[in-house]
């Protein structure tokens, strides 16, 4: 409608020279038409934008969001798992393990790396709730993925150098008593293969 104004609007323009009563009249009517399109077209944008907005984000984009997370959004992660009720925060970490599995190898241990790092910065209480959040989740996951997981798990600790693989077997051996008997001696196994 807006194109369809100007066209007239031109038009008016050109037969002014003949007729001045036609050339004003499609002068008005092709700016009427322009304002009209004009003001369709906002009202649709708006009408669009404001659907976008209420629409929550699909999991794609949460996964895509996982994948570019940086470390201080990560850090925020982590730091409001911390202070959820267990069951909240186990259904969150198995979302998250999920979004990790889906990653390709190097993006899903700078991932790991970056939880393990949120975690380590939290006070030692709410550190412990998470690992054991995560830790409960991995070894309840399909062999495939939970040794997938643990690989990657060991290989991120591991880069974060002496203090950082302290830290994460401190915090390991303070939940293991914790821990059902099977899903305890799978994270005995895998703290030996962290040792040096």
């Amino acid at each position: 409608m807006m194109i369809f104004g100007i066209v007239i609007g031109i038009v008016g323009i050109l037969l002014w020279q003949w007729s001045t009563t036609i050339g004003i009249i499609g002068v008005v009517l092709g700016v009427i038409l322009f304002i009209v399109g004009a003001v369709k077209k906002a009202g649709n944008a708006e009408k669009n934008s404001s659907v976008n907005r209420s629409q929550p984000a699909s999991k794609s984009q949460g996964s895509m969001q996982g994948s570019n997370m940086g470390g201080g959004s990560m850090k925020e992660m982590v730091e409001m798992l911390s202070g959820m009720p267990e069951a909240n925060r186990k259904t969150m970490v198995k979302d998250r393990m999920q979004m990790f599995l889906d990653m390709p190898d190097s993006d899903r241990k700078n991932a790991m790396k970056q939880m393990i790092e949120g975690v380590h910065v939290l006070p030692e209480d709410k550190a412990k709730k998470v690992v054991k959040s995560r830790t409960e989740v991995v070894t309840g996951l399909p062999e495939g993925d939970r040794k997938k997981l643990m690989m990657t798990h060991m290989n991120a600790v591991k880069e974060l150098g002496m203090t950082g693989m302290k830290k994460e077997q401190e915090l390991m051996m303070s939940i293991v008593p914790e821990l059902p008997e099977e899903k305890r001696k799978m994270v005995q196994m895998m703290m030996e293969d962290m040792k040096m």
